[in-house]
């Protein structure tokens, strides 16, 4: 699906799978934002890319926001086919190893696991990087995992935000009534979710958030982000059941509006003010 004239959606939920897949082409070949898991990525992208004309298209850069199976399953892939691969140093470890490697957790994440690779490239610190003639910003948020990065782009005049699992607009899961997404990682912090969120919100001024899973997000990312996270004043040495209703009850203030500004699940359609895109499929 096309998003605007050089941004697509490759894969994810409107294409029934897990993770969602973004590119921007450039002249020199396509950059991808995650690459989805090991059964369903790299064929999606590979079949969508021909759909939206760009069959063949070389695949130049992978940028992956976290080392989950959803999100970086095919990097290995688009590696041997050439492509560079960037990721959070801290996340490192799990492409190595294929995933969490064994490592102890308290969570099943025996299916969590997809060919090991070594990235190309390690995201050490907040930085930008010009890569193909567009200039990525790289901004270090742990929480979901301890590598988790966001992407920040301007491409064909608008400004995305490329969130991964960190920041999930649509609200899509709920653990213990709370919106954080998936706890399983073994650096799973709700703490550090929190404080870079709060991070994002002093840095960042976007047009659209493309979270790691469920519809984007349109209004202001910077203003999204606000309205989920201004509420959230919790004392982070209170008893953890005190912690949890706190945060319940201040995302449960974000949940009535953000049905307002989430895109409708029926459509994939246009959702900047000044228009320029136009309705590419349904979900």
């Amino acid at each position: 699906m096309r998003i605007t004239d050089n941004t697509y959606n490759l894969s994810g939920e409107a294409y029934g799978a897990l993770g969602e897949v973004y590119a921007a082409r450039t002249d020199q070949g396509v950059i991808l934002i995650d690459c989805g898991s090991p059964e369903t990525g790299y064929a999606n992208v590979k079949e969508n890319l021909a759909s939206c004309g760009l069959a063949g298209a070389r695949i130049s850069h992978v940028i992956l926001t976290h080392g989950h199976w959803d999100h970086c399953g095919s990097a290995k892939s688009f590696q041997d086919d050439g492509a560079v691969i960037i990721v959070g140093q801290e996340d490192s470890f799990m492409c190595v190893n294929g995933g969490n490697g064994g490592l102890d957790t308290p969570h099943d994440v025996d299916e969590h696991i997809y060919p090991a690779f070594k990235p190309d490239i390690e995201i050490k610190e907040d930085s930008e990087m010009e890569i193909s003639g567009l200039m990525f910003g790289f901004i270090k948020i742990p929480g979901h995992t301890a590598g988790s990065t966001a992407v920040l782009l301007t491409v064909d005049q608008k400004t995305f935000l490329f969130t991964g699992d960190a920041l999930q607009p649509s609200g899509a899961y709920h653990i213990d009534g709370i919106t954080f997404g998936w706890q399983g990682d073994i650096n799973f912090s709700r703490e550090n979710i929190i404080s870079s969120m709060n991070k994002l919100l002093r840095k960042v001024t976007a047009d659209c958030i493309l979270p790691g899973h469920g519809a984007v997000c349109r209004h202001s990312a910077a203003q999204g982000g606000a309205d989920r996270f201004r509420h959230i004043k919790v004392n982070l040495s209170a008893p953890q059941h005190r912690r949890d209703k706190a945060l319940k009850f201040s995302l449960d203030i974000y949940n009535a509006r953000e049905r307002q500004i989430c895109l409708s699940r029926a459509f994939f359609i246009s959702f900047f003010d000044d228009g320029g895109l136009a309705i590419e499929g349904s979900y």
